[in-house]
């Protein structure tokens, strides 16, 4: 599960030079557990490319804090974005960003 966590962390990555990747929900509650093996393969990628070693900065992932709800989180996301694109001319171009403020 890490290798394949960490392989969508670097096509995500990759593709759209994101500033920060965050996981939670279901198995993430777990913690480090759930997130060593992610690590490991990430620092592998690492170890094996420049690029990846550039893009795949030790603290681009993290996990969404315990008792935080990611599913309550996005849909408000989706709901701020829906309503300032009928109040501000579409809002496209605008960061997304799901989290604690």
């Amino acid at each position: 599960t890490g290798k394949a966590v960490a392989w969508g962390i670097h096509l995500l990555a990759l593709a759209y030079d994101v500033e920060r990747i965050v996981l939670g929900g279901g198995v993430s509650h777990a913690g480090e557990p759930f997130l060593a093996p992610v690590r490991r393969e990430l620092d592998r990628y690492r170890t094996a490319s420049p690029l990846a070693a550039e893009i795949l900065r030790p603290d681009l992932v993290e996990l969404l804090p315990p008792g935080a709800d990611a599913g309550a989180w996005g849909a408000v996301t989706v709901a701020r974005e829906t309503l300032a694109g009928r109040t501000a001319g579409g809002g496209a171009g605008t960061r997304r960003e799901v989290g604690h403020a």
